[in-house]
């Protein structure tokens, strides 16, 4: 597996479709990794060079200590696309990674061809919610929260049509880090929210130059 190294983190990346394409980059959601993408990664690879990535605590990526925040992962967004040499791309978010795209919108517009926020909101949930979740996922693993998750996210019809799909995104969930959903919310009395280019306190030079410094291992390009 190709890796991208960033300061503390290593991401875990992989391309699909044609080299000489547009790129577009696609970003997981909660709990989830790259291979959530496959049915789109088919589609989309007809006419893209299709870049998928765990992000920064999923999957083979490495999980390094929290929490994070929408800033620091807009920011690996943009380290991924400095290392492979890649100078601007589509981006496709799901729902959290939604977010990573209105902050990649609000702070390295310069990069991106255009944005997809998929489910997504500028602030998703509240502090009792994620707090519930913390505490259900630190006591009894993600095991707690895998069936409801995914019953939320399919509807009964898909669910009754294709089992096997709800089924592997749960088994997904099983498999990611117990400790990712504080590590992601923030810790206790914080939820998800987008940052905005006041809050983020980051000038336009900052912007530019996140991400410089990082070195790829493996493939750097489609095909």
């Amino acid at each position: 597996m190709p890796f991208v190294e960033k300061g503390d983190v290593r991401l875990n990346y992989r391309f699909d479709g044609p080299d000489k394409a547009p790129v577009i980059l696609l970003s997981n959601s909660l709990g989830t990794n790259l291979s959530m993408w496959d049915p789109q990664a088919t589609v989309l690879g007809e006419k893209f060079c299709v870049l998928r990535y765990d992000l920064r605590g999923h999957g083979l990526s490495t999980v390094t200590p929290g929490p994070y925040t929408i800033e620091q992962l807009g920011r690996d967004a943009i380290a991924l696309l400095d290392a492979l040499k890649i100078e601007s791309a589509y981006f496709c978010g799901l729902s959290m990674s939604g977010m990573i795209g209105m902050w990649l919108g609000a702070n390295a517009a310069n990069r991106m061809k255009g944005l997809v926020l998929c489910n997504t909101a500028a602030k998703i949930g509240n502090a009792e919610t994620w707090n519930a979740r913390i505490k259900d996922v630190k006591e009894r693993g993600m095991a707690a929260i895998a069936t409801t998750v995914v019953l939320r996210w399919f509807s009964e019809d898909f669910i009754k049509k294709s089992p096997e799909v709800v089924e592997a995104t749960r088994q997904m969930l099983l498999q990611a880090p117990r400790r990712l959903c504080g590590v992601l919310c923030g810790g206790p009395g914080r939820g998800l929210q987008a940052g905005t280019p006041a809050r983020d306190g980051a000038n336009a030079r900052d912007r530019r130059s996140a991400g410089s410094g990082n070195t790829a291992r493996g493939s750097a390009s489609c095909g």
